[in-house]
């Protein structure tokens, strides 16, 4: 669950706060938003820059809604077995066809090795039609990248297309039920 800044200085959070630690006075929502995210956003790009610099990965890109149903297409950088959130990108009325993807796709490629000294090996991608034209457009600019879709995403569309629809039914409820389940439970 997510929070604006400004719940910080809601009453009962500004009352359950000294309980939980007594002599602390939370921060205002201006501090946060400034100082503190600020220093967390330094601290968290040195620690991406020392971990991938003169590395090669591979570049995820993936795109969804926000919850205001807006555009959204990020880009994270994979290497050994950490990821690392490099981009994202509010597209407003920018469809996110091939060609608008692939064009981000090469930003963040760029701004992976201007930025971090990273040299993009490989691009992973959902199985959309729209990423088979960015995976086509990236590999005929640039041969020696490896450009695949998403495995798990592949197995999951033919999971679909498999399993009947009496089953499936069945899956949904035994997920609604555990979500219902998990969110009962304390801690």
């Amino acid at each position: 669950m997510q929070h604006p800044f400004s719940v910080t200085e809601h009453p009962q959070f500004c009352r359950v706060i000294p309980l939980l630690r007594p002599g602390c006075t939370p921060p205002s929502h201006e501090a946060i938003d400034g100082i503190l995210l600020d220093k967390v956003h330094d601290q968290l790009t040195q620690d991406m820059r020392t971990s991938v610099s003169s590395k090669t990965a591979t570049l995820i890109q993936d795109g969804w809604s926000n919850i205001h149903n807006e555009p959204i297409v990020a880009s994270y950088l994979q290497v050994v077995n950490k990821s690392f959130l490099l981009e994202s990108h509010d597209t407003g009325s920018m469809t996110k066809s091939g060609e608008n993807c692939k064009a981000l796709a090469q930003e963040s490629i760029k701004m992976a090795k201007d930025k971090f000294d990273y040299v993009v090996t490989s691009v992973v991608t959902d199985n959309a039609k729209n990423m088979d034209k960015l995976r086509d457009g990236l590999k005929e600019n640039d041969p020696s990248l490896v450009v695949y879709g998403c495995s798990a995403h592949m197995l999951n569309l033919l999971g679909q297309d498999i399993t009947p629809s009496s089953v499936i039914k069945h899956v949904i409820e035994i997920r609604s039920i555990s979500r219902t389940i998990t969110n009962l439970m304390p801690g």
